[in-house]
């Protein structure tokens, strides 16, 4: 499993629901399952994405083989650590339960995943921020992500495969960020 996620310079990149159509446009994807949180904290289904405007949290789009991630707040796709060695990261429930009042964003991101975030300060007494911990990846958070489970996507033109690499430029001129590949040990 691949997971592509934007380059640090565009760590805050969140598509809106025309983006999202236009990735899925592009991809050649036709039929998703499409569950998100409203802002009562709630988690909901919607028929399709135009139906998904409510959405407010999280928001998963599901299609064979692929799964657009889009969050509110940020998530850990890999491991951080304080400058001490502790564990930089919480659930993160901690995060959304503040803002949205229930726990479906949390679930949904768990569900994939995806359920952990940066700590506000460490055991030791250290503020945490996204650019004082250590991690095996620079800059492991984003609120955007394509979860890709092979390393061919089927796109455009009559169903040609497409490879990881050309994936992430396709997402860099649908979308506008750079793209980089992590693989989920």
């Amino acid at each position: 499993m691949k997971l592509l996620v934007p380059t640090p310079p565009s760590l805050g990149y969140q598509p809106d629901i025309m983006e999202l159509e236009s990735v899925l446009r592009a991809l050649g994807v036709a039929g998703v399952n499409v569950q998100l949180s409203d802002s009562q904290g709630r988690e909901r289904r919607a028929a399709s994405l135009r139906e998904a405007v409510a959405a407010s949290g999280v928001l998963l789009v599901e299609a064979p083989g692929l799964l657009l991630v889009s969050s509110d707040a940020f998530f850990a796709f890999a491991g951080a650590r304080c400058s001490c060695g502790a564990d930089a990261l919480v659930d993160i429930h901690e995060v959304y339960r503040r803002t949205h009042g229930g726990a479906a964003p949390a679930r949904l991101l768990a569900s994939v995943g995806l359920g952990r975030a940066l700590r506000g300060r460490c055991a030791c007494g250290e503020r945490l921020d996204r650019s004082s911990v250590r991690s095996e990846i620079e800059a492991p958070f984003a609120r955007f992500a394509v979860r890709v489970e092979t390393a061919d996507v089927q796109g455009t033109g009559g169903g040609a495969p497409r490879k990881g690499e050309d994936l992430l430029e396709l997402l860099r001129r649908v979308t506008g960020p750079r793209y980089r590949a992590w693989e989920r040990p």
